[in-house]
């Protein structure tokens, strides 16, 4: 796989502005990208041409307390759903065109900090909280729902190729597999493998499980949990820790 430059479509900044959340629409013509908990939308080209504020679970508590920990679009690419750190996801429509009002169409409160977050597109937005809870979250009755419990932080969150599936990643290095719709491969839900360390960086194949993280390993598990590959680099000095993780829709590469 070569990956290729393109350009530079945010400006460095004097100071700490870091990038929160980052995602791309189904349809490939909006590019979202949080900083600084404003939401900039780019075109396919790279070129800014909308922005928002977030705003925090109540106005009481200031736009400084809170971050935005993931963002994810609907499969109709005319809504964004923006997880935060202050217990809540927000829904915001967007409209088809450039400059159309934004609101608010959902929210879920929860329990915990939402630190990750997922649309499927059969409608169900997917997030992780930090006290290990996987839940569902439905748009159209603004209601959301536990999936189960892992009783851990939720650090990543990641589903296969055909998306009806859901592996979450926990601080004590548990990955746990979630079907959401049985193909008939035999994959059950329940714990898959616990990793050496917080698997941040949590990718699921075609060919199988890739998990990133402090210690600056990369490991490839089967849908089963055994190693079927491992690419160490904690030895090189000017690595660093693997913190996310992406492959492209077939399945066949991965970031």
């Amino acid at each position: 796989m070569q990956v290729k430059f393109f350009k530079q479509i945010s400006d460095a900044a004097a100071g700490e502005a870091q990038i929160s959340a980052v995602c791309f629409s189904p349809n490939g013509q909006k590019l979202a990208m949080c900083i600084d908990r404003v939401v900039q939308l780019y075109d396919d080209t790279g070129e800014l041409r909308d922005r928002f504020a977030t705003k925090p679970i109540d106005s009481k508590y200031g736009r400084q307390s809170y971050v935005v920990t993931g963002m994810d679009f609907s499969p109709d690419s005319t809504q964004l759903a923006v997880a935060q750190s202050d217990n809540i996801v927000f829904v915001y429509k967007l409209g088809t065109d450039w400059g159309e009002k934004k609101s608010i169409v959902a929210k879920f409160v929860q329990s915990a900090h939402v630190t990750s977050l997922i649309w499927l597109p059969d409608g169900q937005i997917i997030f992780g909280l930090a006290d290990g809870k996987l839940r569902s979250g439905n748009v159209k009755k603004n209601k959301s729902h536990t999936l189960f419990t892992a009783e851990q932080y939720t650090v990543a969150l990641t589903t296969n190729v055909s998306r009806k599936a859901i592996l979450s990643g926990h601080a004590d290095g548990n990955i746990c597999r979630f079907i959401i719709e049985d193909e008939g491969t035999g994959d059950k839900s329940g714990l898959v493998v616990r990793h050496s360390c917080p698997p941040c960086a949590l990718v699921w194949s075609a060919h199988g499980i890739l998990v990133g993280g402090c210690d600056r390993r990369v490991v490839v598990y089967s849908k089963d949990g055994k190693i079927l590959q491992q690419f160490d680099y904690s030895r090189e000095p000017l690595e660093r820790e693997f913190s996310s993780g992406i492959c492209n829709p077939t399945g066949r590469c991965s970031l």
